[in-house]
C-alpha cells in the first residue's frame, strides 16, 4: 500500500509520528533511519544522533550485525531477517507488512537481550521520494508468557505420565483423550489405539457391562464412582484385579467437562484375602503339627495334626507354652530370638500329654499375622526316619566306601569332560587355522589364470578341504549340544529358496555319480515360515550327503508336505529318499548312535565321522520335531522328520552383496595383526586384491606400535598370538583413542564357539569372522564397518547444506537439489499450513516422535517451494525433537508459526 504525503499532510503526519506511543521509524531506499520519534528513542534508550543515517541493526546493536564487518544486512543471518526482507519487499515491491511478529537478539551493557517485537511495515512517499515506515511494538512479556504457559502445561503432563497410578481422561461424551504413560504401560495398549476406544475395552470380557452401566449411569448424573474389576495387563489373556475411581471435572465457567479416572492395582490384596482364606483350609488339612507361637513362646493357635499327636484338646494346648512340649523344657529365650529373626531348624524330642516322647524335626520362622509379630513353627514327627536310621547303621562303612568310589569316579568323569571340552575349543582354533590358510589360497588361486587340469586339481583339493571343515563342524555342534550351549533362532525365511540352494549343494555330486536329484514342495505350504533356517539347512544336508553318498546309481528326492494348518501355526514332514544300498533291519538299532556307523567299513570306503545322524536327531528334538526313516538292505532308505513353524509375511534373509576382485573406488588403509604367516598372507592378498593398502603386524604390541604412528581406517585383530594378544591389544588400542577417535576393529579368529563374538565386541571390537574366512563375507563385513564409523562422523545436518549424500567412495557430499519444474504450488502451500497447525497442536502433547515427523514433511515441502527460511526452522525442529531438546522445539515452532503467518498474509 502506498501512502501519499502532500505538503498540507506533511504537518500532520509529524504531528501523529513523533506523539506516537509506538516507536517509529522512517528508512530511505537504502534501508537507513532518516526519522526516529521519540517513544523509539526512549525504548533502545538512544539518542537521534546516535541512530540517524544508519541502518537499524547498527543503531541499537543487533547481535547479527556483528557477523560482517560491514555491519547489519551483510551477515548471514541478515538474510534471514524478518525486518529487512519486509523492508526490502516495501522498498522494491511497495508491499506493506502487518502484524509481523518476529525475535531479534540485542547487545546491551556486554549482555545479550532477546526481545519480541510485532511490527508493521508501510512503504510511503515523503518529498517524491519512496520512504518505509516502521512502526514497533514490544510484545517481549506476551511471548513469554505464551512460551512459559506451554512449558507449564509440558510440567502438568510429564507430572501425570510419571504418576505409579493409572490415569485417564474423557470429555464431556465420555470419550477418552488422555491416557498417562503409566497406563499405556500396564495395558501394553499403544496411545493411539487406545484413544480411538474407550477404556473400558482392556476390561476383562464378564466385566465390561457391568463396568459399561456404571459409567454411562455416572456421566448422565455427573456424580462420582468406584468399581472394582479385572483390567487386561499388557498382553491379551493377563489380567489384574484393579478398582477404578472416577470423578467429574468442570471447565473455567464451571461447565461439565468430562470425567478423570485412577486406576489402582489392587490384585496383592486379592491375593492376600484368598491365600488368607486357602490358610485357614490347608493348616486345618495339613499332616505336619503346625504351631503359633508369640516372642515368648506361648501357644497362641495350633491346628488339627497338633491336637492329635500332643493328646491335649486345643483349649488345655493354647494354655501352653512350647517349653511344656518339649523334654526337659530345653527351648531357650535365645532360639525363640533366633527363630524370630532369622529361622532356626534342630532336631529334638516332644513329649505328649500321657508323658510318651516321639522324635521330631522343628522349622521356626518368624513372621506377621496380621499386625503382630508371630513365630510359625512346623514340626514333623520323625520316629519312622530315626527307626530306619537305626537299621540302616549297621551298613553304614560299606555305604561309606561305595560313596566314596563314586565320589572318585564322578571326579574322574568331571575332570574328563572338561578335558574334552578344552580339546575340542583348542581343535577348534588350532584346525581352523590351517585350513583358512588352505582354503584361501585355494580360493585366490582359482582367481588367477590357469589351465583346465590344474583348475580340476585345485576344485579337488577345495572340496576335500570343505569336507574337512564339515567334520570339525560336526564335532564342534555335537559338542555344544552336550554342553547345551547350542541355541535355536526364530526368524523369517523363505522356504522355497532355501529348498533350491540346498538342493543346489549337492548337485555337483550327484551328477558326478549319475544319480537324479529333485526336490518337491507342497504348495498350499505359505512361502515364508518363521524358525531356524540355518539348523533346519543342517539337518537336510546331513540327510541330503548321506542319501547320495549311500547311493549308486538311480535317484534321491527331498520332499516337502503340510501335516497341519491351525491359525498361523503350521507342521511339515521333510522326507529325503533315496535308491541306494539300504540297511538291515538287523544293523537299524544302531543308527542315531554317537560315532556310530552301520559297518566300519563305510569309514574307509564313504568317508564321514558318523555324527550327521546324531546331530540330525538332537536338532530336530531341540526344535519341537520328531525324526525317524524306514529302510530295507538293498532297496533304499527314507529319511523324515517334522518340524513347527508360524507362518510370516515378509522375510528377514538378508541380500548378500556381490563381491569379487573389483578394485574398489576409494582403497582403504588397513593394518592386519596375524601371527600366523599362511592366514596373514591369505588376508593381505585378498584385500590388496580389491585394491587397498595393507600393513601387517605379527602381535598385539607390534600393532601398538604401528597404530600410534599411522591412523587406519580399520584394523583386523587376531585373537590368540604371543607377546599380546588380540583382546589386551584392542583394550590399548580403546583406551589410546578416547572419545575423539576410533578405529574399527575386526576380531579375526578359529574360535567359533557360543559366545565367543559377543565376548570380543565386550571387549571394544566392532565386528567378528571366524575362520575360515569366506571372502564374500570378509569384504561385507568390512565394507559395513567403515560406512558405519563414516555415517558416525558426518558432522551435524545444521552445518551442512540442504542434502547430504555419501558417494561411491565413501566421500561426504553436500548437495542442494534442483527445484522442482512442475509442482501444485497451492497443494503445496496449503499443505504446510495445515501441518504447522498440526505442529502446534503436538506441541501441547509434547509428543517428540510425532514432532519430528510433522518437521520433516514442512521441511520437504519447503524445500519444493524454495521456501529457505521456513525449511531451515522446520530442520531445527526436527534436530531438536531428534536431540529431545524440548525448549529449542518450542522456540522454533513459534519462529516457524509466526513466519509462516506472515507469508500467508504476505501472498507469496
Amino acid at each position: 500500500m502506498e501512502i501519499s504525503c502532500r505538503e498540507d499532510k506533511a504537518d500532520n503526519f509529524q504531528i501523529i509520528f513523533n506523539s506516537s506511543p509506538i516507536g517509529m521509524f522512517v528508512l530511505n531506499d537504502r534501508s537507513l533511519i532518516e526519522m526516529i520519534n521519540n517513544s523509539g528513542l526512549r525504548f533502545f534508550d538512544k539518542q537521534r544522533e546516535d541512530v540517524l543515517g544508519k541502518r537499524f541493526g547498527n543503531s541499537f546493536l543487533c547481535k547479527c550485525s556483528l557477523e560482517d564487518d560491514r555491519g547489519g544486512g551483510f551477515g548471514l543471518q541478515c538474510q534471514y531477517c524478518e525486518l529487512n526482507i519486509a523492508v526490502k519487499q516495501a522498498i522494491d515491491l511497495e508491499k506493506p507488512t502487518s502484524d509481523m511478529e518476529f525475535c531479534k537478539i540485542f547487545i546491551q551493557d556486554e549482555n545479550e537481550l532477546e526481545l519480541w517485537f510485532r511490527a508493521s511495515i508501510n512503504p510511503i512517499m515523503i518529498g517524491g521520494k519512496r520512504r518505509v515506515v516502521v512502526e514497533l511494538v514490544d510484545i517481549t512479556d506476551s511471548k513469554n508468557k505464551e512460551i512459559a504457559m506451554i512449558k507449564s502445561k509440558d510440567y502438568y503432563q510429564k507430572l501425570l505420565d510419571d504418576l505409579p497410578a493409572l490415569i485417564w481422561k474423557t470429555d464431556k461424551e465420555g470419550r477418552n483423550d488422555y491416557f498417562n504413560k503409566t497406563w499405556l504401560k500396564f495395558t501394553g495398549l499403544d496411545l493411539r489405539y487406545a484413544l480411538k476406544h474407550s477404556w473400558l475395552e482392556s476390561l476383562h470380557p464378564e466385566d465390561v457391562e457391568r463396568c459399561s452401566k456404571l459409567f454411562k449411569d455416572a456421566i448422565l448424573s455427573r456424580r462420582p464412582f468406584e468399581i472394582e474389576h479385572r483390567r487386561r495387563y499388557k498382553q491379551p489373556g493377563q489380567y489384574r484385579w484393579c478398582i477404578t475411581s472416577g470423578k467429574p471435572y468442570f471447565g473455567l465457567q464451571g461447565e461439565f467437562a468430562g470425567f478423570i479416572g485412577i486406576v489402582y492395582d489392587i490384585t496383592d490384596r486379592q491375593l492376600a484375602l484368598e491365600s488368607s482364606r486357602k490358610y485357614h483350609v490347608l493348616l486345618e488339612s495339613a499332616r505336619e503339627i503346625i504351631l503359633f507361637l508369640d516372642t515368648e513362646g506361648q501357644i497362641i493357635e495350633a491346628n488339627n495334626a497338633a491336637v492329635k499327636a500332643y493328646g491335649y484338646k486345643r483349649e488345655e494346648l493354647l494354655s501352653l507354652k512350647v517349653f511344656d512340649l518339649r523334654e526337659n523344657n530345653e527351648v531357650t529365650a535365645q532360639q525363640l530370638q533366633e527363630a524370630n529373626n532369622k529361622g532356626i531348624y534342630f532336631e529334638t524330642i516332644h513329649r505328649r500329654k500321657n508323658d510318651s516322647t516321639f522324635p521330631v524335626n522343628v522349622s521356626s520362622q518368624g513372621t506377621m499375622l496380621g499386625n503382630k509379630r508371630v513365630i510359625v513353627s512346623i514340626i514333623r514327627d520323625i520316629t519312622e526316619r530315626k527307626q530306619a536310621e537305626m537299621a540302616l547303621r549297621a551298613s553304614e562303612e560299606k555305604h561309606r566306601i561305595l560313596s566314596a568310589r563314586y565320589h572318585a569316579l564322578f571326579m574322574k568323569a568331571d575332570a574328563a569332560n572338561r578335558a574334552k571340552s578344552e580339546f575340542l575349543a583348542n581343535m577348534s582354533h588350532e584346525i581352523r587355522t590351517p585350513i583358512n590358510g588352505m582354503i584361501g589360497m585355494i580360493d585366490l588361486t582359482l582367481l588367477t589364470s590357469l589351465n583346465q587340469e590344474q583348475k580340476e586339481n585345485l576344485d579337488i583339493a577345495k572340496t576335500c578341504a570343505d569336507s574337512l571343515l564339515k567334520i570339525i563342524n560336526d564335532i564342534l555342534d555335537f559338542s555344544k549340544m552336550e554342553a547345551g550351549k547350542l541355541t535355536i533362532e526364530n526368524i523369517g525365511f523363505d522356504i522355497k529358496d532355501l529348498l533350491e540352494e540346498t538342493i543346489k549343494m549337492h548337485t555337483l555330486l550327484a551328477a558326478k555319480k549319475g544319480l537324479r536329484l529333485d526336490y518337491a514342495c507342497s504348495p498350499t505350504i505359505p512361502r515364508i515360515l518363521v524358525g531356524d533356517p540355518i539348523r533346519l539347512k543342517q539337518i537336510l544336508n546331513n540327510l541330503l550327503n548321506n542319501a547320495v553318498k549311500f547311493t549308486l546309481y538311480g535317484r534321491v528326492t527331498l520332499s516337502v508336505r503340510e501335516l497341519t494348518s491351525v491359525d498361523d501355526k503350521i507342521e511339515l514332514m521333510f522326507s529325503v529318499t533315496d535308491s541306494g544300498i539300504g540297511i538291515a533291519e538287523e544293523d537299524q538299532s544302531r543308527l542315531f548312535r554317537t560315532f556310530s556307523q552301520v559297518d566300519g567299513s563305510i569309514t574307509r570306503k564313504y568317508g564321514g565321522t558318523g555324527l550327521g545322524l546324531v546331530i540330525s536327531k538332537q536338532l530336530v528334538q531341540k526344535m519341537g520335531g520328531t525324526i525317524g526313516f524306514k529302510s530295507k538292505k538293498g532297496s533304499g532308505s527314507s529319511f523324515y522328520f517334522t518340524l513347527k513353524f508360524t507362518s510370516s509375511g515378509e522375510s528377514s534373509k538378508q541380500a548378500h552383496l556381490e563381491t569379487g576382485v573389483t578394485p574398489v573406488a576409494k582403497p582403504l588403509k588397513i593394518l592386519i595383526v596375524e601371527d600366523d604367516k599362511v592366514n596373514l598372507k591369505v588376508l593381505s592378498l585378498m584385500l590388496k586384491g580389491k585394491g587397498h593398502f595393507v600393513d601387517t603386524a605379527s602381535n598385539g604390541s607390534e600393532a601398538l606400535l604401528l597404530h600410534g604412528r599411522t591412523q587406519y581406517d580399520a584394523i583386523f585383530m587376531d585373537i590368540q598370538m604371543p607377546i599380546m594378544d588380540g583382546i589386551e591389544a584392542t583394550k590399548h588400542i580403546r583406551q589410546r583413542e578416547g572419545v575423539s577417535r576410533h578405529t574399527p576393529i575386526i576380531a579375526l579368529t578359529a574360535y567359533a564357539l557360543k559366545g565367543d563374538k559377543e565376548k570380543f565386541l565386550s571387549c571394544g571390537m566392532d565386528e567378528y569372522i571366524p575362520k575360515p574366512i569366506n571372502m564374500e563375507t570378509l569384504f561385507t563385513i568390512l565394507e559395513q564397518v567403515v560406512e558405519k564409523e563414516i555415517m558416525h562422523n558426518i558432522p551435524s545436518p545444521e552445518f551442512m547444506g540442504d542434502e547430504i549424500r555419501i558417494n561411491e567412495s565413501g566421500k561426504v557430499l553436500n548437495l542442494k537439489p534442483e527445484p522442482f519444474r512442475c509442482i501444485d504450488r497451492p497443494a503445496i502451500e496449503e499443505e504446510i499450513f495445515r501441518k504447522v497447525e498440526q505442529l502446534m497442536s503436538a506441541l501441547t502433547t509434547r509428543d517428540i516422535s510425532v514432532i519430528e515427523e510433522i518437521a520433516h514433511r514442512i521441511k520437504v515441502n519447503c524445500n519444493l517451494l524454495e521456501a529457505d527460511e521456513a525449511k531451515t526452522y522446520a530442520f531445527k525442529i526436527e534436530l531438536a525433537a531428534r536431540r529431545g531438546t524440548i525448549d529449542e522445539v518450542i522456540k522454533y515452532s513459534l519462529l516457524l508459526k509466526n513466519h509462516v503467518e506472515v507469508y500467508k498474509k504476505s501472498g507469496l
